[in-house]
């Protein structure tokens, strides 16, 4: 089947009908939430007009119109040298790493001067090339087909099988929980985790997100809890739209290699950054059940794929899915009201000619962002005095960079594909497309000198390094890595090979495909697999076990991608089965290294685990949490330690807490008592065996009548567990024990 036929029929029409159904179900409980002050009750009665909508938009999008098949004249120019340019940028990398002693606080201000001239200039001498002239990419073989497929089932696997516990499920989960045990009040207004005399109410931006009332809709129709909604149906869901996603964005960027790209780009998502507080590895299928990772993967690699297609052809269709991506997008989450503008106009900008057509295609491109940005500006307005509330710090762009790309091999990695991976293209439209994606994304998302403007006036202080996400830059790496390795390869080929053959002369380096002579080596498949099984084994598992496994399981899974995508008579059915069954164990057993615990000490429990589909959730946190649910006195508190708390409020009918995590005080301690948050933070540290406070009889006593506490749970192990227990007594308490856990529990009242 034709590539163009197996995309448009079947792939495309799939997205769109995602994007689509999001985006009509943001645009209702945004009109029924925040316009009519509605209910969930509102919402359920209005659903059903969602698919007559989708009906309606699909006839209006029409069908996607095949590219003609280009001139040869106008294919892509063999490469020019560019050595040098990967030189400098090599160089640049460098000096910023090497610059801390000499430039401690200014060493990015350097390094951005040097990269702006470094793009700059390759910018300025290739803006006038066309870009509507690109060719469409080359047919697409069954083999093709099989490795795409492949690909989503070992997306769906790994996001279905991976556990990565995270503290957000606690708000998360619980805006759902909160709909459901309150359907009569309107959406999102109630903040049902915290206990206090009267209802705590959201912030603003609070209410935007959708995604948390269609995981509470369907667990009204299943009966089922809402984390189960969200852990095992939502989030392998989107594993799968998240491959197809990349798939076409890197179709459009690299649509001779693009499968290649694909497959080491979720090989890299899989097996790098686990340590890192926020990279892209953190948001995409570990955490897919967040609405923030399903922007940050999905809907992100949509939009910069639409808003260039948009810039490219400027049809209606691509428009028209812009508009409303980008209204999907706000729906997953409130990040989106800047990002997926930001987003769009990385894409747009980057295909801008000075010429007055490419101009008003850019302005009319812009005109689809409206909906975030209307809704941004005026929750900007309503929150000022809010924000001002908070003690925020904004984060500069070196703390951004470290933030979602950490530090060492990774951070220097991905720097210098942002700088030259473009280098390793052709001249023509897709080297043109690629140099501009970089150039704009360094010209506005990492300069140090925009920064502050963007955090204060944007994107909030803390919320500024999400803008890192609006250009994938672990595609740009996969890429990268994919060229250097088919010029190795393929050089090495060569060489095999008779020089003067007609066949072999000419031979571009993105377009070769070396013979898969290796792979009938079966010592070379046996030492590759070897090595990946040691460095996970606890004995071998270190520091220099981590880059050489890394190395060599990228070099398999691209020979072995090679050898399944050649020709049919080269690969048997049950070869063919056997190749496909080993790159879907690289890539499983690659996620281990999500667990940067296991990197260092093998006695250290991972944070990422394999295990049967379910909740996503430590199994004795959680099962102690269904128990504190089902004890709990009604209409009355409880006081947790915040790893109990954090599941507690997942569960319908839970008790509302006495004390959460600092963040969540933090933006709702102006509406509760007096000293609030110093009281309540000194209780939580107390019950979580962390700090003693000075007068703890008085405090503890005191929040027993203040905050009507019906349940307090303490581990064994707490250091005042005595002083705990005999506070807990005289109160009338009684105590029982359940998995290392103290649960104190007041009889109810006669």
């Amino acid at each position: 089947m034709p590539l163009r036929d197996h995309h448009d029929r079947f792939i495309e029409p799939l997205v769109t009908l995602l994007l689509l159904g999001l985006a009509l179900w943001t645009a209702t409980t945004h009109l029924i939430g925040l316009g009519l002050n509605g209910n969930f009750l509102d919402l359920s009665r209005w659903v059903w007009w969602i698919p007559f909508g989708i009906f309606g938009i699909q006839r209006l999008l029409g069908t996607p119109t095949p590219h003609p098949l280009p001139d040869p004249a106008q294919r892509s120019h063999p490469p020019q040298s560019t050595l040098l340019t990967l030189a400098q940028a090599a160089t640049l990398v460098a000096l910023f790493e090497f610059s801390t002693p000499y430039f401690p606080s200014s060493r990015l201000h350097l390094f951005w001067l040097l990269a702006m001239l470094l793009l700059g200039r390759a910018w300025l001498k290739a803006l006038n090339h066309p870009v509507g002239a690109s060719a469409p990419p080359p047919p697409m073989s069954r083999g093709d087909i099989a490795l795409l497929w492949l690909l989503v089932v070992g997306a769906v696997s790994i996001t279905a099988l991976a556990h990565r516990p995270d503290p957000d499920d606690q708000y998360y989960s619980n805006l759902a929980v909160m709909t459901l045990q309150h359907p009569e009040r309107t959406l999102l207004s109630w903040n049902g985790m915290i206990w206090s005399e009267k209802p705590v109410t959201w912030m603003p931006i609070d209410r935007l997100p959708a995604i948390e009332l269609l995981v509470a809709w369907c667990a009204s129709l299943t009966h089922a809890e809402p984390i189960t909604i969200s852990h095992q149906f939502l989030a392998p869901l989107m594993a799968a739209f998240t491959v197809l996603t990349h798939a076409g964005l890197l179709r459009l960027v690299v649509p001779t290699l693009w499968l290649r790209v694909l497959i080491i780009e979720m090989f890299l998502l899989l097996a790098i950054g686990g340590e890192i507080r926020a990279s892209y590895s953190i948001f995409s299928f570990v955490q897919l059940h967040f609405g923030k990772s399903i922007l940050f993967s999905t809907l992100v690699p949509l939009l910069l794929m639409l808003a260039l297609r948009f810039m490219r052809d400027g049809t209606r269709r691509d428009w028209l899915l812009l508009f409303f991506g980008q209204m999907a997008a706000v729906g997953c989450s409130s990040s989106a009201l800047f990002l997926a503008p930001a987003t769009v106009g990385l894409g747009l900008t980057a295909l801008w000619r000075p010429d007055g057509a490419s101009t008003r295609r850019l302005f009319v491109g812009l005109l689809s962002t409206l909906y975030p940005l209307a809704l941004g500006m005026g929750l900007f307005v309503s929150m000022t005095n809010i924000m001002q509330a908070i003690a925020w710090t904004p984060l500069s762009v070196e703390q951004s960079l470290m933030r979602v790309l950490g530090q060492g091999v990774n951070l220097w990695l991905h720097l210098l594909a942002l700088l030259a991976a473009w280098t390793l293209l052709p001249m023509g439209p897709h080297r043109r497309i690629l140099l501009g994606l970089s150039f704009i994304f360094t010209t506005f998302f990492l300069n140090p000198f925009l920064y502050p403007f963007l955090a204060t006036h944007v994107t909030g202080p803390v919320s500024t390094w999400r803008l890192l996400f609006a250009l994938p830059l672990t595609a740009l790496t996969a890429l990268m890595i994919v060229h250097l390795a088919q010029r190795l390869v393929g050089a090495a080929c060569r060489t095999n090979q008779d020089a003067s053959s007609p066949a072999t002369s000419g031979i571009r380096p993105d377009t070769f495909t070396p013979q898969p002579i290796i792979l009938s080596t079966p010592l070379f498949l046996g030492c590759v697999l070897m090595v990946l099984v040691l460095s996970h084994h606890p004995r071998w598992r270190g520091f220099w076990s981590e880059p050489f496994s890394l190395a060599g399981a990228m070099l398999v899974i691209l020979l072995l991608a090679e050898h399944f995508q050649a020709t049919g008579r080269m690969v048997q059915p049950r070869a063919r089965s056997i190749v496909a069954m080993l790159i879907l164990s690289t890539l499983l057993a690659s996620v281990t290294h999500l667990a940067p615990p296991n990197r260092r000490s093998p006695l250290t429990a991972p944070r990422t685990l394999i295990h049967w589909p379910g909740i996503k959730a430590p199994e004795r946190e959680f099962t102690l949490a269904r128990q504190i649910v089902a004890h709990a006195p009604q209409g009355q508190s409880a006081l947790l330690p915040e790893n109990l708390g954090v599941w507690v409020t997942t569960l319908r009918n839970h008790p509302p807490l006495v004390a959460l995590s600092r963040s969540y005080l933090e933006q709702s301690h102006a509406q509760l008592e007096p000293n609030a948050l110093e009281r309540r933070l000194a209780l939580l540290a107390y019950i979580s065996g962390q700090t003693r406070p000075e007068e703890p009889r008085r405090l503890l006593t005191d929040a027993l009548a203040f905050y009507r506490i019906g349940l307090v749970a303490l581990e064994k192990n707490n250091p005042w567990r005595e002083e705990i227990d005999t506070i807990l007594l005289q109160a009338g308490f009684q105590g029982s024990e359940s998995h290392g856990i103290l649960l104190w529990i007041h009889p109810p009242h006669p």
